[in-house]
């Protein structure tokens, strides 16, 4: 009985009295009794009751048969391993392995659990013997991993690294089962452990450069991608992450070279394509590449047309392109698929906002044009009208010079310094002064004739 068997006895008691209504999680109540050979005995290892069939109201086809497996497996009580050593005890390895590659985990763990119990307790094994319980313990610890049961497949890798510190397979899947639990540190131990051992394990290598990448040691990760597809050039993850790494560290033209290769060298992984299209459709739009990047886009579209993603982006490098109206219309449709989004949601606001300040930009150019084109004329009216008021002021003030009053024409008087004083006509004061006649001024009549 382990660790976990306390949280399924109430479970089992409901059961035992049919109260199946009552039980919490019917698939890790189930999955639980697959596993614990102890749960399951004293469930329906009483005598009698194992054979009933149990029958009640309401319960599914799927309920009742997974009922009956588990009773199966009580009924044949746990596994009893092959003496050791032996060539049973290897076709019983085997068998085990062969089942856990069908996706048998259950029953391969099963069988792993009673070849550890048997080599566990032999006291004579020798050192091959050694080797082979590690190698078991390993598959065990495999079958754990599957059946996510990450506490008993770190002690069980434990235990084969401990009787063979030098085989990688272990160190590897102990690291994964690190990285599942979020501890990254003991995991990139154990990568490095795995590569030291094996230096062509290329999934080692991804993983170690995947934990760098989180971390922000972007050189790091690229080293590592670069070793492995040094070894193997058809992994497509490789050309996945380093296709991120260089995204996000700015080198956008690398980033397009190596989604271009791995959709080249993977033209039937959807996934991996998918990935790779998205990548390189940023990536493009980040160039100012909009043609290509809308391409990509468009594309994703196509293959995931109930993801909003694609259309969010493609929304973007619409935007960036000026393509407002398109750009929205990609927005609303993102929206639907993914309602509330803030993100996507402010995207449709600034779009809707600059189409609109856009508009009245171009309502107000097109408006100040009709009025240059209207007012055009009458600038040339103006510059006459200008030229011809300059003539105008001309005219006015050459009358004005006209028509300013002057002296009227007569013969001056003369001085009295003139010899005229002197004359004769001094000594004849009585003598009438001599004036000259002024001619009259002839009548309008006499002008007509």
């Amino acid at each position: 009985m382990n660790k976990d068997c306390s949280k399924f006895q109430s479970d089992i008691a409901d059961y035992t009295l049919g109260r199946y209504e009552y039980i919490r999680d019917y698939e890790a109540f189930f999955r639980h009794l697959e596993e614990c050979a102890d749960c399951r005995n004293e469930l329906f290892g009483m005598k009698d009751y194992i054979f009933q069939t149990q029958k009640a109201e309401g319960l599914s086809p799927e309920f009742t048969k997974r009922v009956e497996k588990i009773k199966e497996m009580a009924r044949k009580g746990p596994y009893q391993a092959p003496p050791t050593p032996g060539p049973a005890f290897r076709d019983a390895i085997k068998q085990g392995v062969s089942l856990y590659t069908q996706g048998k985990y259950i029953e391969a763990k099963n069988i792993f659990d009673g070849l550890v119990s048997a080599l566990s307790s032999d006291k004579n094994r020798s050192e091959d013997d050694t080797g082979t319980l590690s190698d078991v313990y390993y598959h065990l610890g495999l079958c754990y991993e599957r059946l996510n049961n990450t506490a008993d497949a770190l002690s069980n890798f434990s235990r084969a690294i401990e009787l063979s510190p030098y085989d990688a397979d272990p160190y590897y899947h102990r690291a994964v089962i690190y990285m599942l639990m979020n501890q990254n540190q003991q995991a990139l131990s154990d990568l490095s452990s795995a590569i030291r051992h094996n230096p062509d394990y290329t999934e080692a290598y991804f993983d170690r450069a995947n934990i760098h990448f989180m971390a922000g040691r972007f050189q790091e990760a690229l080293d590592d991608c670069g070793k492995g597809l040094a070894i193997e050039p058809v992994i497509p993850y490789f050309y996945v992450l380093r296709a991120m790494v260089y995204e996000i560290t700015g080198r956008y033209k690398q980033a397009v070279e190596d989604c271009s290769a791995g959709l080249k060298e993977f033209p039937d992984d959807m996934k991996i394509r998918m990935i790779l299209y998205s990548i390189r459709g940023r990536a493009y739009g980040l160039l100012k590449e909009y043609s290509q990047s809308i391409s990509d886009f468009s594309r994703l579209v196509e293959l995931t047309p109930k993801n909003a993603s694609p259309y969010y982006y493609r929304g973007l490098v619409y935007a960036g392109s000026g393509k407002l109206d398109k750009a929205i219309t990609d927005f609303k449709k993102a929206l639907e698929l993914k309602p509330g989004n803030a993100e996507i949601t402010d995207s449709l606001i600034r779009a809707e906002q600059e189409l609109k300040a856009k508009e009245m930009q171009e309502r107000l150019k097109r408006k100040e044009k009709a009025i240059a084109t209207k007012y055009a004329k009458q600038k040339d009216y103006e510059a006459e009208i200008n030229q011809l008021k300059g003539e105008i002021k001309t005219i006015k003030e050459l009358l004005i010079e006209i028509v300013r009053p002057r002296p009227e024409y007569s013969i001056p008087l003369p001085k009295p310094e003139t010899d005229i004083f002197r004359m004769p006509l001094m000594d004849n004061p009585i003598r009438p002064p001599i004036i000259m006649p002024i001619p009259e001024k002839p009548s309008n009549r006499e002008e007509r004739r």
